[in-house]
């Protein structure tokens, strides 16, 4: 696991703002949706990214951050939330925003 991904999982540092931004997405999305039902989803969409990274490791190898927002795009797509879920492409949700903010995050993803 990444440290980012570790970051994530363990709700710290650059991890605890992915968690908050996607909380706050799902929030804005379903406003009368419970604390509860939230961090279940939560915990569904994380799964999802983690295949989803293991299928482009074993795809690419090394993914690059364009499919690295690709992928997380799709998984946020699947749960009604904008390409801006994704922290590594916050503003436009884009994989070129992600290719420009890689050296913030990508380090040994």
């Amino acid at each position: 696991m990444g440290p980012i991904a570790e970051a994530v999982v363990n709700n710290v540092g650059m991890g605890a703002e992915a968690n908050n931004l996607l909380y706050t997405a799902i929030w804005y999305r379903s406003p009368t949706e419970g604390p509860d039902a939230i961090h279940a989803e939560i915990q569904t969409i994380g799964v999802e990214l983690m295949q989803a990274h293991l299928n482009a490791v074993n795809v690419f190898g090394s993914p690059t951050a364009a499919q690295i927002a690709q992928y997380h795009s799709r998984v946020f797509a699947r749960h009604n939330l904008p390409g801006s879920t994704f922290g590594g492409a916050a503003l436009t949700g884009s994989e070129f925003e992600a290719s420009l903010t890689a050296p913030v995050w990508l380090d040994g993803c």
